[in-house]
């Protein structure tokens, strides 16, 4: 069984996590990822980087549905308190 989604993670020099999401299937499915398993133990601020934008505060998942072959990338900083 071929794998259709795919996860892909950095960090940069000034401890930013980058996480882009990938749907390579045929058919629209959740892309997902614990921010437990990208080392991340406080609620984190989100920001789309192709769309520009800001998404919010994310506790404990990122999921995003995506389309046959779409795919997003996401810069991930400590949110303020």
């Amino acid at each position: 069984m071929k794998c259709s989604r795919i996860v892909w993670t950095s960090q940069d020099l000034n401890g930013n996590r980058f996480v882009a999401l990938f749907n390579i299937g045929e058919e629209r499915g959740v892309v997902s990822v614990q921010l437990e398993d990208l080392n991340c133990r406080n609620p984190m601020s989100l920001r789309d980087l192709w769309a520009k934008e800001d998404l919010g505060v994310v506790e404990h998942q990122i999921a995003f549905e995506l389309e046959p072959r779409q795919s997003v990338l996401l810069k991930l900083t400590e949110a303020a308190d």
